[in-house]
């Protein structure tokens, strides 16, 4: 993998603005284009951003989830807290 792509990857990985990560994400699937296909082609591009469209749902779980944890724990805690 190419260190523009790389990069690329890592920067869409940890950008929150939704905004941002679209410009990424489409720029992201143009130059994974370029280096695994050597060229462009509608479907390649479709179904690298289909990937991480996927990729952006599963981090969404991974970020509910989380936040899930973080929830019960606060909790736990004031529970012991009070309780102990």
């Amino acid at each position: 993998m190419s260190a523009l792509v790389r990069d690329m990857l890592n920067l869409y990985v940890n950008t929150r603005s939704s905004e941002r990560r679209a410009e990424l994400r489409d720029s992201l699937a143009r130059e994974l284009l370029l280096v695994f296909r050597g060229g462009t082609d509608y479907e390649a591009q479709e179904a690298i951003l289909g990937f991480l469209d996927a990729f952006n749902t599963l981090e969404g779980r991974i970020n509910q989830v989380e936040h899930l944890i973080r929830d019960l724990d606060r909790r736990t805690r004031k529970d012991v807290f009070i309780g102990g």
